[in-house]
């Protein structure tokens, strides 16, 4: 099978990549599919289906999510403008939320005709709401799936119409201050996340007679000759044939002192070459090499879930529905068993909306996975690869750790020594890669 890999942009919600690498799972023709919500891509093998039915299946779930061919740009660059889309998006949005908020307090609280205010209030209303019931009606008509956008939409319609105008209005403010939080949040952590593989060399000098080539280092090969200057990345794992000087492996060791080598020692890719010119026989291809093993790492972070992250994922699909379905039981059939009316303040109708709004699922079906989430990317903020969200459910049955490279701790004058971990679900070398 060809393996294909796409980026998929406007993806803003790690439950959201869940739900879509579920759904196209379930083709018996797509083997191996992952959605990284970290790196924004999707990746699948297959050898009949096309890109254009994945999009189908994809546009179905998240009318707004676009699948589109990785770009042959620089990581700088493309990283830049990633960045700054995003970051003009959380702008609109929370631009959004203030005029929709300035225009509906303006409706509710200035002194001016019903009509007028009226207007206001509804517009106001209609300008919050955009976002989250464009949301709600594409899933509903498309994939025929409801989501927590159904039960926002829902609860904030019908607080208007039973004259509950604050109420309702104060429902969607709140969720739209999460929605742009939440984005924020995913932003940082991507940024956090995309600096920690910025160990990457960018290319190599590999030596062919007298001369020296700049290639990518995918195209050396073993036994092939390059060269590192002072201030350049070791583009692949190799021995040192020739020349001495030293090396900031921090990123790769954590060691925090610059490592001395000279000629027969072995150095991995993505250290830095602080002082000296060395010429290093490669002894592994870029695929194998130390550097490519961690970037693997970081990019596959998210992909292994925990098992409260996957509990989550199914029941929210189930969850959802059934909140609806309960609300309208009590706005239809509790004034038949008790003396609740349907239309006034504590009315049926106005119960079932209360209790849609509280029983919503983002507590669930959001706030989880976007937890995990942010918790790897907190990590790789300070320089440490976490390999999935289950790992970080592990890291509570810990009970004492005992470090040893001193070169590393050191802090002042005190340092540890040894490690071990103590835990009955930890296995060797499988802690913190």
């Amino acid at each position: 099978m060809k393996k294909y890999e796409y980026e998929i942009a406007g993806l803003d919600c790690a439950a959201c990549a869940n739900k879509i690498q579920e759904e196209l799972s379930k083709n018996p023709e797509l083997k191996n599919v992952s959605v990284n919500f970290a790196k924004q891509r999707i990746s699948y093998e297959t050898e009949k289906v096309s890109k254009q039915e994945i999009e189908k299946v994809v546009k179905n779930l998240e009318p707004e999510v676009e699948i589109v061919d990785i770009e042959n740009k620089s990581k700088d660059i493309k990283n830049k403008n990633v960045q700054d889309e995003n970051r003009k998006k959380v702008l609109l949005h929370a631009l959004r939320l203030l005029i929709g908020v300035v225009i509906a307090v303006i409706g509710l609280y200035v002194p001016m005709p019903k009509t007028f205010a009226t207007m206001l209030v509804i517009f106001g209303y209609v300008t919050l709401l955009y976002r989250t019931a464009k949301n709600a009606i594409r899933l509903l008509l498309k994939s025929k799936t409801i989501n927590e956008n159904l039960l926002i939409t829902i609860s904030c319609i019908g607080a208007y119409l039973v004259g509950k105008n604050t109420e309702g209005l104060m429902v969607i403010i709140l969720y739209e201050i999460g929605k742009i939080l939440e984005e924020k949040a995913i932003n940082k952590t991507r940024k956090s996340i995309a600096d920690l593989m910025d160990i990457k060399p960018e290319y190599a000098n590999l030596k062919v007679d007298n001369d020296v080539k700049t290639v990518n280092p995918e195209e050396v090969k073993i036994g092939d000759v390059v060269i590192a200057k002072q201030g350049e990345k070791i583009p692949l794992d190799g021995v040192i044939i020739k020349g001495k000087g030293s090396l900031n492996t921090a990123s790769l060791t954590g060691e925090s002192k610059p490592q001395n080598v000279k000629e027969n020692d072995k150095v991995l890719s993505g250290s830095i070459v602080l002082e000296g010119l060395l010429e290093i026989k490669v002894t592994e291809e870029y695929e194998n090499s130390t550097v490519s093993k961690i970037l693997e790492l970081v990019e596959n972070a998210t992909d292994k879930k925990a098992k409260t992250e996957t509990f989550v994922n199914k029941a929210a699909k189930i969850y959802t529905p059934v909140v609806i379905g309960i609300a309208a039981l009590v706005a239809i059939f509790l004034p038949l068993i008790s003396n609740v009316p349907y239309g006034t303040e504590n009315g049926s109708i106005y119960r079932a909306l209360i209790f849609l709004v509280i029983s919503c699922p983002c507590a669930i079906a959001i706030s989880v996975p976007l937890c995990y989430f942010s918790g790897i990317g907190k990590s790789s903020n300070e320089g440490i690869l976490i390999k999935g969200s289950d790992y970080l459910d592990e890291l509570k049955d810990i009970k004492e750790i005992i470090f040893d490279k001193t070169g590393t701790l050191t802090k002042g004058q005190f340092a540890v020594a040894k490690i071990e971990v103590y835990s009955d679900k930890f296995v060797e070398n499988d802690v913190l890669k």
